[in-house]
């Protein structure tokens, strides 16, 4: 590869938004008819697009599956969100499962907020349930999933084992005689030493919660190559997705204080590169829209449309 512009991958990571629910209901006839009028769909995407430049991206809260073994998964949940590395002409399909509201960022800006390209394994259209790649990799990080749970239940009460961690998560558990032999075992094999040395672990007894939750924010990162509802195998490896997990030491994360999303990514006019609109009418309303534009102040929006 001699220059740059021969490469196959786009400098611009795009989250995509709109998909699963409006257009979902502009093409649901059985909503009300309101939905399924073209400018009552503009008018939800203005709304999404003026909500996000001002909140910022929202990390909804969505399962995260691991595969003990064959005919066996275990169901987590973890706040993420989702970009694609597919360049806007090649995004079509993409967009029609997604959504045609897109907001372009640079790789720098998602791996400063602890972002990264997912790892694709195999899934059950390329490879039997029995012996795909899916299972067995989620097989490992079940093992060390099971262990650290068994370790966070000896030091603490879980409020909620499926969220981050937070203060409100965990409790520390009352002290009993078990609870005392085996913070005794840890120490006397330094193993608590050991953890804390490695980065876990504000409080001795929030240590193995902490653990816990760094193995499920790994599997985040875990992808199949295709799922249930794709036409062909493969179809999910052409999305090229990269993803951003809830890690508690990022600062540009921002607590909601609602269930869902329960954090969002705020982003300045400099962070947003493109701007993915679906149709020349919803972009005549973005440029004549008062709020967008002082929002951008000096960095005029490099606007591109869907279709």
């Amino acid at each position: 590869m001699s220059s740059k512009e021969e490469t196959r991958r786009s400098d611009i990571l795009v989250h995509w938004t709109g998909g699963k629910d409006i257009d979902r209901d502009y093409e649901d006839q059985e909503k009300p008819q309101y939905y399924q009028n073209s400018d009552a769909r503009r008018t939800r995407y203005m709304e999404r697009l003026k909500g996000t430049l001002k909140g910022g991206l929202w990390m909804k809260t969505k399962d995260v599956t691991l595969y003990p073994g064959p005919g066996q998964y275990t169901k987590l949940e973890w706040p993420y969100t989702s970009f694609t590395e597919i360049k806007a002409r090649e995004s079509r399909a993409h967009t029609q499962r997604y959504g045609h509201l897109g907001f372009g960022f640079s790789r720098k800006f998602v791996v400063q907020c602890s972002g990264g390209p997912v790892l694709y394994v195999p899934g059950t259209q390329e490879l039997p349930e029995s012996i795909g790649a899916t299972p067995m990799i989620s097989q490992h990080f079940t093992k060390i999933l099971r262990v650290s749970e068994f370790l966070t239940n000896k030091t603490v009460e879980a409020v909620s084992v499926s969220r981050p961690l937070t203060s409100a998560v965990y409790i520390r558990r009352e002290e009993s005689p078990v609870h005392c032999k085996f913070e005794g075992f840890i120490k006397a094999c330094r193993l608590e030493e050991f953890l804390r040395v490695s980065g876990y672990g504000s409080d001795d007894w929030r240590i193995f919660a902490e653990l816990r939750g760094s193995i499920i924010t790994l599997s985040v990162f875990v992808k199949p190559m295709s799922e249930e509802g794709c036409s062909y195998p493969f179809e999910l490896l052409d999305e090229d997705e990269w993803r951003i997990p809830f890690v508690n030491n990022c600062e540009k994360f921002r607590l909601t204080g609602v269930v869902d999303p329960p954090y969002k990514i705020p982003f300045d006019p400099c962070d947003l590169k493109k701007l993915y609109v679906p149709d020349a009418e919803t972009e005549k309303l973005v440029l004549a829209d008062k709020n967008i534009l002082e929002w951008s102040g000096d960095n005029p929006l490099d606007i591109e449309l869907v279709s």
